[in-house]
């Protein structure tokens, strides 16, 4: 199925679903049929699909659980407590590295999807709740871990030469906009995270080019071209202006007359 083609069925953005496509293609649970560059199947062959399609079974199909093995926090605080059982806060802090209030708010999840308790003291103690849900949930997190910190490793080069490769991507003659936004440029970046590049391009050929050059690298590539960069301008203002706070790296002033 089409990137297209899966936006119109959930009626959501295509950057929106892209962006989504781009977090399972790196996780390894969907690829493009060779050589069908522009359409997605699930790779049934990751362990991965057989333990999230049990986990959605046991949780009675609650699709915010399963929604919830998207966030980095829950698939880090789901580990350790995977690995640890109990563990209390300042615990959690020290292993995790996470800010207090987002630790707080991700054990918040936890008890409220019924995967942890939470037992009151001084300091407060957490742990999983003796369920094949939670077994599902944090084995899940598990493998989601292992995957990630792989591909980590695998494209650490990649990572340490990005300035590069955005100066590289700056050089194409096709690019008109190119812009770089997201949890890198907010601060907030980690190992589940990618850069997130939005670019305009001369046309569709432009377009197709430079997704197929740059897809191998841990980008998040948005890219349209100048007629979908024009529709998307009218179909999603909210995105577009969002992008105002982002960091341009070409085509300021041209992204600016257009959006005005």
């Amino acid at each position: 199925m089409s990137t297209t083609g899966i936006a119109k069925y959930l009626n959501c953005s295509q950057s929106h679903v892209s962006h989504g496509l781009k977090m399972l293609e790196e996780l390894e649970l969907v690829r493009h049929p060779s050589p069908y560059r522009k359409t997605w199947i699930v790779n049934s062959d990751n362990s991965l699909i057989s333990i999230l399609e049990s986990l959605f079974i046991a949780s009675k199909g609650d699709r915010e659980l399963i929604h919830l093995l998207s966030i980095p926090s829950i698939i880090k605080v789901g580990t350790l407590l995977s690995k640890e059982g109990q563990l209390t806060i300042p615990a959690l802090l020290n292993k995790t590295k996470l800010s207090r209030n987002t630790l707080i708010k991700t054990l918040e999840c936890f008890v409220e999807k019924g995967i942890i308790n939470k037992v009151n003291g001084n300091p407060n103690r957490y742990y999983p709740i003796n369920q094949i849900k939670t077994k599902l949930f944090f084995e899940a997190c598990k493998k989601i871990q292992s995957v990630t910190a792989l591909k980590d490793r695998k494209n650490n080069f990649r990572r340490l030469n990005i300035e590069q490769l955005l100066k590289k991507i700056q050089r194409e003659e096709s690019v008109l906009i190119l812009i770089q936004y997201g949890s890198a440029i907010r601060g907030k970046e980690d190992k589940l995270s990618d850069v997130d590049l939005f670019a305009v391009v001369r046309d569709k050929i432009a377009r197709g080019d430079l997704i197929h050059k740059y897809r191998d690298n841990r980008l998040d590539l948005n890219v349209l071209s100048k007629k979908g960069f024009i529709e998307t301008i009218r179909k999603e203002p909210h995105f577009v202006h969002q992008l105002r706070d982002g960091v341009f790296l070409k085509g300021k002033s041209l992204f600016m007359a257009a959006i005005e």
